[in-house]
């Protein structure tokens, strides 16, 4: 605005109508500014997502900042005259906030790499994968129980080596007992060790999920992230829109404090 001043007087105008309706209302003056705070450099954030280079807290900020935004605007429709009139004009990506919302964690870290960034509730494959991570010692216990109970085997137990995985432990004395599907691997002096199909696929499970969860994780992040993109036109408008009435309540609050009087703009003839 300084670098290039209006010249034209009906604009002039207008931004001093807008001046004085905020030199007017000391009360809305107050009750926009910590909603202003809040908004932030929204236009850098955005820039930065238009490249692919913003991290999941920098997300969190730009559904921040839209609410933020979304308040000054309810501020802005409960005055009168001008003000209330721009703030018709305001239209906010709520629905981007809120899927924003539902999406981060909101304790996320900077870094994408690190995990625990996306919530397991946004993607039904990460749900599970992170369920396997965290009962993974429950889900063996459940093929335990339910070999044992199929097979009689009462003895029956889950155990784990390096060199064949997760197996099932049968002693000697039930050996009879075993089902014809499940392969031997290893004898002992008083028992025998079996795979079957259902702990291998468990175990392929439990030990991939950590990196299948991470490459999960990069993969829906990037969605977000592209969701965001969608919206550059309406949250650059978001900015320019706050950065304009902050600018305008900043005339104000000088013009308040130093009783600064509104000009008169004629023609000059």
């Amino acid at each position: 605005w300084l670098l290039s001043p209006l010249v034209d007087q009906s604009a002039i105008e207008a931004r001093l109508d807008r001046v004085q309706a905020l030199v007017d209302g000391s009360t809305l003056r107050d009750a926009l500014h910590e909603d202003l705070r809040t908004v932030g450099d929204l236009e850098r954030l955005v820039a930065k997502a238009a490249v692919g280079r913003i991290n999941p807290r920098e997300l969190l900020q730009i559904d921040r900042a839209i609410r933020a935004a979304e308040n000054v605007r309810e501020h802005l429709a409960k005055s009168k005259g001008v003000l209330a009139t721009d703030a018709e004009h305001w239209k906010l990506p709520i629905a981007l906030a809120d899927h924003l919302r539902a999406s981060i964690e909101p304790e996320a870290p900077v870094n994408v790499q690190k995990g625990g960034v996306l919530r397991a509730g946004v993607d039904a494959d990460l749900l599970e994968l992170r369920h396997v991570t965290t009962h993974a010692k429950e889900l063996l216990l459940e093929v335990q129980k339910r070999e044992t109970e199929r097979t009689g085997i009462s003895s029956l137990k889950v155990g784990y080596n390096n060199v064949f995985g997760y197996y099932l432990e049968v002693r000697h004395t039930h050996r009879d007992k075993v089902p014809p599907e499940w392969v031997r691997k290893q004898t002992l002096t008083g028992a025998e060790r079996y795979i079957t199909d259902e702990l291998k696929a468990l175990e392929e499970r439990i030990l991939s999920a950590e990196e299948r969860i991470l490459a999960l994780e990069v993969d829906l992040y990037g969605r977000v992230v592209a969701r965001v993109c969608e919206e550059i036109a309406a949250l650059q408008q978001v900015a320019t829109d706050v950065a304009s009435l902050d600018v305008l309540r900043g005339f104000a609050i000088n013009a308040s404090a130093w009783r600064y009087v509104r000009p008169g703009i004629n023609s000059g003839s």
